[in-house]
């Protein structure tokens, strides 16, 4: 399994924008997961990862 993660940089005397991407693909997999008889639950327990995670950040000096 690969994840993609991506950044963009653009920067212009003063400012700077910041694009970034985490789980680009918005990949799905449990980062953790119990089979029922262990768990000693009805049903199988998994905790789901994070989903894609788009950001933008403008930064200006001064």
């Amino acid at each position: 399994m690969h994840l993609v993660n991506a950044r963009l940089i653009v920067e212009r005397s003063p400012w700077t924008l910041t694009l970034s991407a985490e789980n680009l693909f918005n990949k799905r997999y449990n980062t953790d997961y119990f089979s029922a008889f262990f768990a000693g639950t009805p049903t199988d327990v998994g905790f789901p990862n994070s989903p894609r995670q788009l950001n933008a950040k403008l930064s200006v000096r001064f």
